[in-house]
């Protein structure tokens, strides 16, 4: 599948990954855990760098999956005790011709 030609999903699927959004706060309750970027602009570049050199890691839940290790943090897995785990991976989730970008401590499978 190319990725030239998706679109990004909504923006309720974008911001339960963005800390101190609606949707996070909800995904954290609703999980005991959140997988947050750093902060908007480093989501719209790990997007960008996924939709470039994303590698394909495999169809999980119904989706294509694409992910690339970076060298930096990207995010943090924040849980309710307040406890924070840097993460470095990023995936992008494909489904239906739409997108979402995601920080990860691996590939999903």
């Amino acid at each position: 599948m190319s990725l030239e030609n998706l679109a990004r999903n909504d923006q309720r699927y974008i911001d339960r990954h963005l800390r101190g959004t609606q949707q996070m706060q909800r995904e954290l309750s609703r999980t005991g855990s959140a997988h947050v970027f750093v902060d908007e602009a480093m989501l719209r570049w790990v997007e960008q760098k996924l939709l470039q050199n994303g590698i394909f890691t495999g169809r999980v839940r119904g989706a294509d999956r694409y992910g690339y290790l970076f060298n930096d943090v990207i995010g943090y897995k924040i849980d309710l005790k307040g406890s924070e785990i840097p993460l470095c991976y990023g995936e992008l989730k494909v489904k239906d011709g739409r997108y979402h970008a995601i920080p990860r401590t691996k590939a999903s499978y």
